[in-house]
């Protein structure tokens, strides 16, 4: 039996079915012990924590690791707290107490409009459950090599379990969980109908490639798939993805750090198409130093050589917590004061990014991005802070190399307008061009249906033709980038560059290598 479900992390994984469920609070008065019962409480929390803890630094330097820095900030919430300790004072058990306060802040903040606050609510029940076994002092193995099927999976649980790889019911390929299972090489198919029919302990093997979960597969074809899937890797380091007829698109990768970029390396990406630097800002309590980005910058750099890296300037705003930047909450951050609109406002974070990009790039091949951009003025002033941090560096006799510019097209503004921007390329943000051109955020579930690349190709289509008209390179960095079933039609475009997840670059190079 074949069970089908949405691809959220490619490969192929072969094991045995392990059956992941999240605890129940039992509902349970208490006549006495109020004092013991908040002692569990807090006992719980602090094993809570020092379980974040260790699980972000599985992350290292990946973006990802603010997830779960977040989440432990949670785990003091006073007001989540407040409530708590209100519930064990009226004779609750700690876990009761800590699961109710928990459902109710989730419920009030799933009512919210803003879709970042919605999101927040996976995040609280995922702490939740964490807290919950923290206190009634369980741990959860998956045993090497399984398979984690369950209904729903949080962040968390994905980096605790060590599974090989993973199955469930809900999600989105853009959930936390999946941005973790991407990040880690997890084979991953959320949105699977039939779950029920996996028994635990049964051999299944998940193919986040195709999306599909097979239950009791014939293994020997399913070990052939594994291998070829690695001989591919193999095969794909020393070669570049050139069509039959001569045409080369270069396979490049999407990174959040140094450990990303080293794994890309080692599956012969072809140079980064997205470097996120978001993570110089998260988890911290000021803003970072030129130097502390320079070594960054500078490492991969030369990780990658002659092979261009692109450095995405700061993409933060609203949406994230960083308290020292000094942005507001906003009704609805994906609209608001981030990325470049961010940077203008914040000039002296935004030239320390370029000043240390510019020193870097004196060891490779480094180029600049701007994201979401919407007008060409945003450009301009942009280019007006590079060319400051240029003439400073040249006054203070420091080596620096010019780099080349260009801009995320995210936004449908600057899709339908490229031909009016003064950049030396372009790089579609598909995933953010889909959730603005068909006005659905993107992580939620019920509206996955809406997250179609088909409706927006005409756009990358007409950015390409710009392109071409200014014989500059165009290039994709969303999930579309590592589609098999949507890299043909890309190339066909005339798309020059495909960025994406480090884990899917040996078979794009093979779908690339093998078109006319």
């Amino acid at each position: 039996m074949i069970l089908r479900g949405i691809g959220a992390s490619g490969g192929v994984a072969l094991g045995r079915a392990f059956i992941f469920a999240q605890p129940e609070a039992i509902e349970e008065k208490i006549s006495q012990d109020i004092d013991t019962e908040r002692k569990r409480l807090y006992e719980g929390l602090d094993r809570a924590e020092k379980e974040l803890e260790a699980l972000g630094k599985k992350l290292g330097n990946r973006k990802e690791a603010g997830i779960m820095e977040a989440q432990r900030l949670m785990l003091r919430d006073p007001v989540l707290l407040d409530r708590a300790n209100e519930l064990i004072s009226e004779g609750f058990t700690a876990e009761h107490a800590v699961k109710t306060a928990a459902e109710e802040s989730a419920v009030l903040l799933e009512r919210v409009d803003d879709p970042y606050i919605r999101e927040r609510a996976a995040d609280i029940r995922d702490v939740t459950q964490r807290v919950i076994r923290a206190v009634q002092g369980r741990s959860v193995s998956a045993g090497e090599g399984a398979i984690v099927v369950g209904r729903e999976l949080n962040a968390s649980d994905v980096l605790a379990l060590n599974a090989s790889g993973i199955v469930t019911e809900r999600g989105s390929a853009t959930s936390h969980m999946s941005i973790i299972a991407g990040a880690l090489g997890i084979p991953t198919v959320v949105g699977v109908r039939g779950i029920e029919h996996i028994k635990e302990g049964m051999t299944i093997a998940v193919d986040g490639d195709s999306g599909s979960v097979i239950l009791e597969p014939d293994e020997e074809e399913i070990k052939r798939k594994i291998k070829k899937n690695r001989e591919e890797r193999e095969e794909s380091l020393g070669l570049s993805a050139v069509t039959r007829s001569g045409r080369r698109v270069r396979i490049m990768a999407n990174v959040g750090g140094l450990e990303d970029a080293e794994k890309a390396a080692e599956l012969g990406a072809e140079g980064v198409g997205l470097f996120r630097t978001e993570f110089f800002l998260l988890n911290r309590k000021s803003e970072p130093s030129e130097e502390e980005q320079f070594s960054v910058y500078k490492r991969v750099a030369e990780l990658f050589g002659e092979r261009p890296v692109t450095i995405r300037t700061f993409d933060i705003g609203g949406d994230k917590e960083v308290s020292y930047l000094g942005i507001r909450r906003e009704e609805n951050p994906f609209l608001g004061l981030r990325g470049i609109r961010l940077c203008l406002k914040k000039k002296d974070l935004f030239k320390r990014q370029l000043r240390a990009t510019l020193r870097a790039g004196v060891y490779g091949n480094l180029r600049i991005m701007y994201p979401m951009v919407a007008l060409e003025e945003e450009v301009r002033e942009a280019n007006a802070v590079l060319e400051e941090a240029k003439n400073e560096l040249k006054a203070e006799g420091k080596e620096f190399e010019d780099a080349p510019v260009g801009m995320m097209v995210e936004t449908p503004a600057a899709a339908l307008y490229a031909e009016l921007f003064d950049v030396d390329f372009f790089s579609i943000g598909s995933n953010d061009l889909i959730q603005y051109t068909m006005a659905a955020d993107r992580t939620n579930e019920e509206l996955s249906y809406l997250y179609r690349a088909d409706r927006v190709m005409r756009l990358v289509a007409h950015v390409a033709e710009a392109a071409k008209d200014k014989e500059i390179e165009v290039g994709v960095c969303g999930e579309i980038a590592g589609d098999p079933d949507l890299i043909p039609e890309l190339v066909r475009l005339g798309v020059d560059e495909l960025s994406m997840s480090p884990s899917k670059i040996p078979r794009a190079k093979r779908i690339v290598r093998e078109l006319e």
